[in-house]
């Protein structure tokens, strides 16, 4: 039955061509009297089904720019506008398919406190080939899942890689246990190994570099070659110069852009890497402390960037 289009908190709403020319044959009827004949020979008829496929069109076009905000069904130009809105571009020879995928992965690992979070996070763990999250809000044990508890089975990767984005991501960062997850207590379609899954304690970061949990997560170097740039999956940097100086601070992620600060500024001032959309490539500037007059231009693709931001909440 026809209805006229609208949109609701739930989509949008479009009827179908066969509502639209039925709408069309009953107008007809109402002005020519039920007597008209009007059967699919009749030249009437033809003009009113081109009528309603003109309207069926329109309702198509509508529909399509609607999907093409939606992260879900965007498809080719649409989805390139919606990825830099996520820190991302089109990777040369990419598919819609592999773009969205992409696309879903950053949107999950932003969420704060979400299951699909710390499922992210863990996928996005050097090595790891399949991720299962189950959780059991009863009071007793359910699937082998002690009652209110998060158990995240894992095939695959670094058990102290995947401690830390379990903790990064955890919906609760309050003291947690540390368990040897065994093949009989995994799912079936997860019992092809025995895997160890190290639920984390929270990092020193007085001591990063005494943390074996704590990887590399990207090195890049300056334009002039003259500093490297190092990022650690416990949302430390550091900088070293050709001179053999250094620096160290904290990265994280700020209004949806990731900020650099420095332990030895005083003003705790924020270095923001920032999108180029001229260049197409991510661009941080940096001042070194020791010679304020300098700037130590560093810049990060796409992909830099995606490999920190499951660490970072």
């Amino acid at each position: 039955m026809y209805f006229p289009p609208y949109i609701d908190a739930s989509g949008i709403y479009l009827p179908t061509y066969e509502d639209r020319l039925q709408d069309l044959v009953s107008a007809y009827h109402s002005i020519f009297g039920q007597e008209a004949e009007l059967d699919p020979a009749v030249p009437d008829y033809q003009l009113l089904s081109v009528f309603a496929k003109a309207l069926d069109d329109t309702s198509a076009l509508v529909l399509a720019a609607y999907n093409s905000r939606n992260p879900a069904y965007a498809s080719g130009q649409a989805l390139d506008l919606l990825l830099p809105q996520y820190g991302m571009m089109r990777e040369p020879g990419e598919t819609d398919a592999k773009a969205r995928a992409r696309m879903n992965l950053a949107m999950a690992s932003r969420g704060i406190f979400t299951f699909e979070a710390m499922e992210a996070a863990i996928r996005a763990v050097p090595n790891v080939t399949h991720v299962m999250i189950r959780v059991n809000e009863e009071d007793t044990t359910v699937d082998g899942v002690p009652g209110h508890t998060i158990a995240a089975y894992v095939n695959n990767g670094n058990a102290g890689q995947i401690a830390e984005a379990i903790w990064n991501s955890s919906v609760c960062k309050a003291e947690i246990s540390r368990k040897t997850v065994k093949t009989d207590a995994l799912p079936e379609e997860m019992k092809n190994e025995e895997e160890t899954v190290q639920e984390p304690e929270e990092p020193e970061e007085e001591n990063p570099a005494a943390d074996e949990t704590v990887i590399t997560l990207l090195k890049v170097k300056d334009k002039s070659g003259k500093a490297e740039l190092t990022f650690l999956s416990n949302r430390f940097f550091s900088i070293r110069y050709e001179d053999g100086t250094s620096e160290k601070g904290k990265f994280f992620r700020k209004n949806g852009n990731i900020v650099l600060v420095r332990e030895a500024d005083p003003e705790k001032t924020e270095l923001e890497i920032k999108w180029n959309e001229e260049a197409k490539v991510y661009e941080l500037a940096f001042i070194p402390t020791d010679d304020p007059e300098t700037n130590v231009d560093f810049e990060l693709t796409e992909g830099d960037v995606q490999k920190l931001l499951p660490y970072i909440s």
